[in-house]
């Protein structure tokens, strides 16, 4: 069983020992031996913390780089040729099926009427029939490569699938194109293989406004949780993300103008205005004829070509005014009621 484990991660390893020792409990339940001999045998309990390889996903940019590369190569690949491989990476970054089913599919299970493929349950990993829809693009290029191939037969045949050589397979067009397989983060080292094309789907989707939930629905999967183990978001997202958030920080006044801002606010007179300083008139109904919107901009005659009132000179009002006593003060300005036909009036404050 060493052997048979022999680089395997701990998930792989305890799922035969869950197997043999399922078969032992049978045989002893069926008394074709007296005791278990695999009792002692113990799980890998590094499950919940070790992966046996952590995939990262490829940016459009290295998208559209590995598609040239493989489009233009002379290279075949366990019958796969360059225009194969490039219909092949981009229906598993297009759609996010898994290498086996892609393998399967044949020009019958594409409706490109209304840009969707049917995965048959016997490929499917949840042994369900799966319509997935396909971006335009992609569809408008698998149409053209699906023209003249033969109904019955894997468009992507080969031994590439059976022989799990997939990851080898786009390695070398990776290289071709000058994007690493391997890059070091913090978590450690991630892998660009078939499968993480996988992950480019759902995180290219994740990326565009898709909601967890269609996720998970475009993925196959039985829970959100493993969706968001393939939607992945780095260190720029996040950063766009909190960019997204209304200002925090107060707008401040231009310099030499806070000083009279806050004596506005302590007075109450901040935001209004008045004709002058030390003026005690205020305009308290205005002149419906000269006030209106000036129609001249659409062809028509302004009142003052008419010769139409409104053009006379506002009355000057002394800024000035007597109390009681005869004494001369400062005038403030006074509130009134608008009045109709006035235009502007002075009010005098008394002062006892």
């Amino acid at each position: 069983m060493a052997n048979r484990t022999k680089g395997a991660g701990p998930g792989t390893v305890n799922h035969y020992v869950r197997a043999v020792r399922g078969f032992f409990r049978w045989l002893v339940k069926a008394k074709r031996v007296g005791a278990n001999p695999m009792d002692a045998l113990a799980f890998d309990r590094g499950t919940a913390v070790d992966v046996r390889r952590a995939r990262r996903e490829l940016t459009a940019g290295e998208l559209r780089r590995l598609f040239d590369a493989a489009r233009t190569s002379n290279r075949v690949f366990r019958g796969l040729d360059g225009q194969a491989r490039y219909t092949l990476y981009l229906a598993a970054a297009g759609i996010g099926f898994r290498a086996n089913a892609l393998a399967n599919l044949t020009p019958t299970e594409f409706d490109f009427a209304a840009d969707t493929v049917t995965l048959p349950a016997r490929f499917n990993k949840s042994r369900k029939v799966k319509v997935q829809p396909i971006p335009s693009d992609v569809a408008a290029e698998l149409r053209a490569y699906l023209s003249g191939k033969p109904a019955g037969e894997p468009v992507w045949g080969g031994t590439w699938a059976k022989g799990k050589r997939g990851a080898e397979m786009l390695r070398g067009d990776l290289q071709a194109a000058g994007i690493p397989y391997v890059v070091e983060s913090a978590d450690g080292p991630l892998y660009a293989d078939f499968h993480a094309l996988r992950h480019t789907f759902l995180t290219l989707s994740g990326r565009a406004g898709i909601d967890l939930r269609t996720l998970q629905e475009l993925a196959g999967h039985s829970k959100p949780e493993l969706t968001a183990r393939y939607s992945h978001r780095r260190l720029h997202d996040l950063a766009g993300a909190v960019d997204k958030l209304p200002a925090l920080v107060p707008d401040k006044p231009a310099p030499g103008r806070e000083a009279e801002a806050q004596k506005l606010r302590a007075t109450g007179t901040d935001g209004r205005t008045d004709d002058g300083p030390g003026s005690g008139c205020v305009q308290v109904a205005g002149n419906p004829v000269r006030d209106r919107p000036r129609l001249a901009v659409f062809g028509l005659p302004s009142p003052a070509d008419e010769g139409e009132p409104g053009n006379e000179e506002t009355p000057d009002c002394s800024g000035v005014s007597h109390d009681l006593r005869g004494n001369p003060s400062a005038r403030a300005t006074g509130l009134e009621p608008a009045t109709s036909g006035s235009t502007v009036r002075c009010s005098n404050q008394l002062s006892y």
